[in-house]
């Protein structure tokens, strides 16, 4: 705190001696965050840059009901700040009024985030209430970067019920978090072609209690061979591209060309999006997702970057059980071509873990008698359940 005395000379003085005292900007962000968006770290990060001091102020109303209670938002507050990097910012409980609150801590300024104009409105008639109740306070309101317009809490909950995509609503530790109270946790299974991730899968789903195993090649089937609406509007866009709408001749064409199964994943894409969250709001407990092409198109974000990546078997084991498939040693040879090696991918997978601040990648070697998988099971269990 820093004191300055105004000289008796000074024109701006009222009468000798008197003491301008200026105080450290405090500002203080409140709201009930249940839970914390990517909206709500858009005005912290804004803030940090106005003020040296920002602090959270986490309310609690009686009247609401909220799917975290309050030290559970608290924590996941301040673990979404560590994973972004906001390190100097302080979160707390606030009780009663806010301006009653942030008159007895010393804070100078109140942040408020508007997203609208109904927003705006709100917002000035709490500034004109506090000015009624405590003078010395003032309000800086931030209008919401235009791209998160849309972005709620209330939102984010409701599109997570209905298995929405939630990933640029809230970060991946909260969209995790989202999932747990809505008692699902979604684990991803990839690797490359044959290397053993459906046994793996059905053998995971047989050993944990309310356990699932989606496939996604099985919904990628369904939407190419499918009679619904969705699947024949997607049947007719890959025909007119690609002049066919047979599984093995677009295999035969896809398989050789990086930019034409590009164009068949991007033509698939939504609709594969649509089966597999409606497939998933079906499901409650622990699902995991098989899908050969997870990193590769940039879905990891759908498991929230919890991954086992199967590695194939050692040697000529690994070419057999492909030959055992039908599959000659030209269609292995392109088929492995099409998408990333086990190292690219496990890079990737570690790339968006670093990039997001969370997820977890567990190895799994697979080998022809299945006495690995048990061991992934334990692993699983203390990684992503305990």
């Amino acid at each position: 705190m820093g004191c300055y005395s105004i000289p008796s000379n000074d024109p701006l003085a009222i009468r000798p001696n008197i003491l301008f005292i200026f105080l450290p900007m405090k500002a203080l962000y409140t709201g009930s965050f249940d839970p914390l968006t990517r909206g709500h770290l858009d005005i912290i990060k804004r803030a940090c840059g106005i003020f040296p001091k920002i602090t959270i102020g986490v309310g609690d109303n009686p009247a609401k009901q909220y799917m975290f209670d309050r030290e559970e938002r608290i924590a996941l507050i301040r673990e979404t700040l560590d994973i972004t990097g906001f390190t100097h910012v302080e979160v707390c409980a606030v009780d009663g009024l806010t301006i009653d609150f942030a008159k007895l801590q010393g804070f100078t300024h109140l942040i408020k985030g508007a997203r609208n104009g109904q927003d705006f409105d709100y917002e000035r008639l709490l500034h004109d209430i506090s000015l009624t109740q405590q003078l010395g306070i003032e309000t800086v309101l931030l209008f919401a970067d235009p791209k998160l317009n849309n972005v709620s809490s209330s939102t984010a909950k409701e599109l997570a019920r209905h298995q929405g995509l939630i990933h640029e609503f809230v970060t991946l530790n909260i969209k995790a978090a989202i999932e747990k109270k809505l008692g699902q946790t979604i684990i991803g299974v990839t690797g490359t072609i044959g290397a053993g991730k459906s046994s793996l899968c059905k053998m995971l789903a047989g050993h944990f209690a309310n356990a699932h195993h989606v496939n996604l090649d099985a919904l990628s089937r369904e939407v190419l061979e499918g009679n619904t609406p969705l699947a024949i509007q997607t049947q007719a866009r890959v025909e007119a591209h690609f002049g066919t709408r047979d599984r093995k001749k677009l295999g035969h064409i896809v398989f050789q060309n990086a930019e034409a199964l590009k164009q068949l994943n991007e033509f698939s894409r939504d609709g594969l999006l649509t089966l597999l969250r409606l497939d998933l709001a079906k499901r409650r407990g622990l699902v995991f997702i098989e899908g050969a092409l997870l990193a590769e198109l940039n879905w990891l974000h759908v498991c929230c970057n919890r991954v086992i990546l199967v590695r194939e078997p050692e040697g000529a084991a690994y070419v057999q059980r492909l030959l055992a498939r039908g599959l000659s040693q030209e269609q292995i040879a392109t088929r492995r071509a099409s998408q990333y090696t086990f190292a690219r991918k496990e890079e990737v997978i570690r790339e968006a873990i670093v990039h997001d601040g969370f997820g977890k990648l567990i190895i799994h070697q697979s080998n022809d008698t299945g006495s690995n998988e048990v061991a992934t099971a334990h692993t699983l269990q203390k990684a992503f359940l305990e």
